[in-house]
């Protein structure tokens, strides 16, 4: 056994052995009453017969050989057991008919049907065979580590195992049957067994209590003349003996074997999970009376022997000796779980906050809905403004969810909410600047161009829809789902014992999904911030770049904030769900202040003047006009008047000039008016053709504003324009009695 746990050692298979605090014991015994009779029997001065044939017939008539049910009623019985019942000469019950099969036959005790026999045989006979007679000895089975062969030859017990297992051996049921029948008939018995071990306890304090035999003191040469086991299941008798290993076995430890992987197992990676059962089994030391004791109390229940009375007297023991097993229980055990709750004051907080976000949302989309007809919504596209407060709405859900406890449908939502909401925020904003931007860039170039709605619509539902497949992917393939964080906190219970604190929190099982889309969101906001720049110098009543610098910026930070907290802080994760609904919030705070809040201004402000500034282009031979109009000027002047007055206002600039670029945006296509050829400027004759439409600021069905780009006349084309405007207006105004 010892080569063998060492091998097992080495090839990484177990630990290394520790001792169970037992104490084994391998010999020969005989029954308490054997001893009585003749005590010389506990010896092996008394068992040796050398050449004495006097104590050899003495060993032989006494250790008579068992016999199976079987043998018994085909040899010993008369009839073949076929008139039972039978009893031996004390009249005791031996059998009570014959087997019924072949593992009957082969029994040598069967409570209630065979009580065992011994029989002389012709090994038993001195008479025939006085120099080679021999008593019996039951021995076990070669594999185990016996050496019954090797001692009785070399101190000259003339014993002999007659068993039907490879070198005479029996299994470890039949000894317990011969020993138990010996007992029975009262037939003398010689063993080789061991201690502790059950069926010991079981005779304790009987007259058939083991008795163990003197055998010679063991020592280091002894041991290592012992045969192997190959030799000891060798089917040659001399391969037996070995060398001269006549000394009784060694005392040894008990040994604990525990498989490698054991201390793995109980120990993943998170201490909390950390299991006691690893300490608690390597530390733990039962003696040989503590082990004793319990298998005696096994016995005597007799219940259920082999399934309910071994726990029973195991527990029992415990109970009785709680105090001795706490010193081997780890320390921080007994544990306990507490569950952290999302019922701190900072979540009902955050869950405020993000409701007031909803309503703040929705009380800006009823105010944009009811004055969508303003010019301050129309210059900035109504449809987009809802699609952007949807988005908004989306984001304060999204607020709401990491504000409450989490749950299997709360886990998957989450995302959603959050990535949609942001995708209708600045997918809006980046279609809405690049259209503005494209304008602009084709009025540079002085060429007619017209922004489609369904373009514009299509592009972001477009985006829209590929974030929406890949939060489907998302959700199919790895959804966020609700998992259990286990921490072990400094805190103590009752029992002495750390507390586990265990978080519930959402996660897939890889964070690839949630890193791209964080990037997806960055790349948004690069975007968004870029066309933001470039529309700095757009007309600014579609000039939103300073509030949309503003909205990208924080939005930015907020992105960032909360990839840090998510990813490199180390804090719970209740708390970083609640600093996400915070986040979120702001988020779409900030969006409605900076973004919405300017435009609700305009709408209430009663007294805005008009500012107009004329810059001069850099690298041409002309003026860049730029009119900054608000609200209440808008709805007094007609879009021709404005030109008639910032024209007055840089005539005198402008008079070297051969163009002048106007852009004129309204909610219906304008029409390109042509310069001609035949046309009389006002120096030169009036061309009776000329005709120039009003424009009026009003908004289509769509809510998008459609451009075109009036091509810049001759600067006396421009006159003329300006004189019949003027004529028209004047008359406009005596009609309806205005100075």
């Amino acid at each position: 056994q010892k080569k063998e746990m060492a091998m097992y050692e080495e090839g990484g298979l177990i630990e290394p052995t520790i001792g169970t605090g037992g104490v084994g014991k391998l010999s020969w015994y005989i029954p308490y009453y054997t001893a009585e009779r003749d005590p010389t029997l506990l010896s092996y001065f008394g068992l040796a017969a050398g050449n004495s044939t006097t104590k050899r017939r003495k060993i032989a008539e006494t250790f008579l050989r068992p016999i199976t049910w079987g043998y018994y009623c085909d040899k010993v019985t008369p009839d073949n057991c076929t008139s039972p019942p039978y009893y031996d000469e004390e009249g005791r019950l031996i059998a009570v008919g014959a087997p019924t099969d072949k593992t009957e036959s082969d029994r040598y005790f069967l409570p209630g049907s065979f009580h065992g026999h011994f029989n002389a045989t012709d090994d038993n006979n001195c008479d025939k065979y006085p120099t080679t007679c021999t008593g019996h000895l039951a021995n076990v089975q070669c594999e185990w580590s016996t050496f019954v062969a090797s001692q009785a030859h070399h101190l000259g017990i003339p014993v002999k195992s007659n068993g039907p297992q490879t070198a005479g051996g029996y299994s470890y049921g039949d000894m317990v049957d011969i020993y138990t029948a010996a007992n029975y008939t009262r037939n003398d018995v010689l063993i080789y067994w061991w201690t502790p071990q059950v069926k010991v306890q079981e005779f304790q304090g009987t007259d058939a209590e083991f008795q163990r035999v003197l055998l010679p003191t063991p020592s280091e040469e002894c041991i290592e003349s012992r045969p192997s086991k190959d030799k000891r299941c060798s089917g040659d008798t001399l391969d037996h003996i070995g060398g001269f290993g006549a000394c009784d076995a060694e005392a040894h430890t008990l040994q604990k074997l525990i498989v490698s992987n054991l201390f793995k197992i109980s120990h993943p990676i998170e201490e909390a999970m950390h299991s006691p059962g690893y300490g608690a089994i390597t530390g733990l030391k039962l003696t040989d009376l503590q082990l004793e004791y319990m298998m005696r109390k096994w016995y005597q229940r007799n219940i259920d022997k082999w399934n309910y009375d071994p726990r029973h007297s195991v527990c029992a023991w415990a109970a009785e000796n709680i105090a001795l097993l706490k010193r081997y229980v780890p320390s921080s055990y007994p544990r306990s779980m507490e569950v952290q709750e999302f019922g701190r004051a900072s979540s009902y907080i955050a869950m405020a906050v993000a409701l007031f976000t909803l309503a703040s949302v929705g009380v800006t989309f009823a105010f944009t809905w009811k004055n969508r007809r303003a010019a301050v919504f129309i210059y900035a596209q109504p449809n987009f403004l809802f699609i952007l407060l949807f988005g908004l709405a989306l984001t304060s859900f999204g607020a709401i969810l990491f504000s409450i406890p989490p749950s299997v449908n709360s886990c998957i939502a989450r995302p959603w909410f959050v990535v949609l909401g942001s995708s209708a925020q600045m997918v809006t904003l980046i279609i809405k600047v690049w259209a503005i931007n494209k304008v602009l860039r084709e009025s540079g170039n002085m060429t007619r161009t017209s922004v489609r709605p369904k373009k514009l619509y299509g592009a972001t539902f477009a985006v829209m829809g590929c974030v929406a497949i890949y939060l489907l992917v998302w959700t199919i393939l790895d959804p966020n789902t609700l998992k259990t964080h286990k921490e072990l906190s400094n805190h103590v219970n009752e029992d002495g014992g750390q507390i586990v604190q265990v978080t519930y929190y959402c996660e897939s099982s890889t964070s690839v999904w949630a890193y791209i889309s964080y990037v997806y969101q960055f790349l948004l906001v690069v975007a968004a911030t870029v066309l933001a720049f470039q529309n700095q110098h757009v007309d600014k009543r579609f000039n939103e770049s300073f509030q949309l610098a503003l909205v990208i910026y924080s939005h930015f930070c907020f992105i960032v904030v909360n990839a840090i907290f998510w990813t490199l802080t180390s804090l719970d994760y209740i708390t970083i769900a609640i600093i996400t609904s915070f986040l979120l919030s702001f988020d779409v705070l900030t969006s409605l202040v900076f973004y919405f809040l300017p435009k609700v201004s305009a709408v209430f402000s009663p007294n805005l003047q008009t500012e107009t500034s004329v810059q001069r282009q850099s690298g041409g031979g002309g003026c860049h006009l730029t009119g900054i109009v608000h609200h209440r000027e808008e709805e007094r002047l007609t879009e021709v008047q404005k030109i008639m007055r910032n024209v007055e206002r840089s005539k005198e600039q402008c008079k070297e000039s051969t163009q002048i670029t106007s852009q004129v945006i309204d909610n219906d296509i304008l029409e390109k008016r042509p310069s001609s050829q035949n046309e009389v400027c006002p120096d030169g004759g009036r061309n009776n053709n000329t005709h120039v439409p009003e424009p009026q600021p009003v908004s289509n069905q769509d809510g998008i504003t459609n451009v075109s780009v009036i091509d810049s006349p001759s600067y006396k084309d421009f006159k003329r324009f300006l004189f019949d405007s003027r004529s028209n207006i004047e008359r406009q105004e005596s009609t309806e009695g205005k100075c």
